[in-house]
């Protein structure tokens, strides 16, 4: 394939390919494609390195993550909806229908207990900088963290049941910026699979999307 700059947004990709005509004849053409700066050295990078690109949504899909305004308002919005199921439930005739909306019901009311333990969580987290659980008292453990300008900076960390849970700040001294944040389940496998730990092969690079700040992407990733 030949590239071309274009101009300072836009490359332009020609890459040979033999086209097929209505007369059954095939025809060596060039097939065009206009591109961002640097995708196609990226795509040939991945293809010499014989790998694939994944793109994983990172709020909701590898993790959950909450400040405290943002789990308290969608605690509320669970129990409105449970309230809600309810009454569908109370109304309907058909007895498979009522258990579907019990089901959700109970569904979205576990949801809120954990948004409603996790928002405890993060409000002692932010007001003391330590939580108490059952298991007894947890303080913050500093963890350095390298800035994409090469500056470093101290967040403090709490790590409960076995990296599953994390508190921390994604602006050291913002107490507003605290975050909980709970991997999905299943990830260490994922993390160990994708890196190659599994066959010694690293079939895959891998990119975070989100459309949250990036230093909170690069900090969740992080942990």
């Amino acid at each position: 394939a030949l590239v071309i700059q274009l101009d300072a947004a836009h490359e332009l990709m020609l890459a040979p390919v033999c086209s097929a005509q209505g007369d059954g004849s095939v025809v060596p053409v060039f097939w065009g494609y206009v591109l961002c700066p640097g995708m196609a050295s990226v795509a040939f990078g991945l293809l010499e390195r014989r790998q694939m690109a994944l793109i994983f949504d990172l709020d909701e899909t590898l993790v959950v993550a909450h400040t405290l305004s943002t789990a308290e308002s969608r605690r509320d919005e669970c129990i409105r909806s449970k309230e809600n199921m309810l009454q569908m439930a109370s109304q309907e005739t058909n007895m498979e229908e009522r258990q579907h909306f019990e089901r959700m019901a109970g569904c979205l009311q576990k949801e809120a207990d954990m948004l409603n333990f996790d928002a405890e969580l993060l409000n002692q987290y932010a007001m003391s900088n330590q939580v108490r659980t059952q298991k007894g008292m947890f303080t913050p453990r500093l963890e350095s963290v390298v800035m994409e300008d090469g500056s470093s900076i101290q967040r403090p960390v709490i790590r409960l049941r076995d990296g599953q849970v994390i508190l921390t700040r994604i602006h050291p001294h913002d107490r507003k910026s605290s975050v909980i944040v709970r991997v999905r389940p299943g990830w260490k496998e994922l993390h160990s699979f994708l890196a190659g730990m599994v066959d010694s092969q690293q079939r895959f690079e891998v990119y975070a999307c989100t459309a949250a700040e990036r230093q909170y992407a690069l900090e969740v990733w992080r942990l």
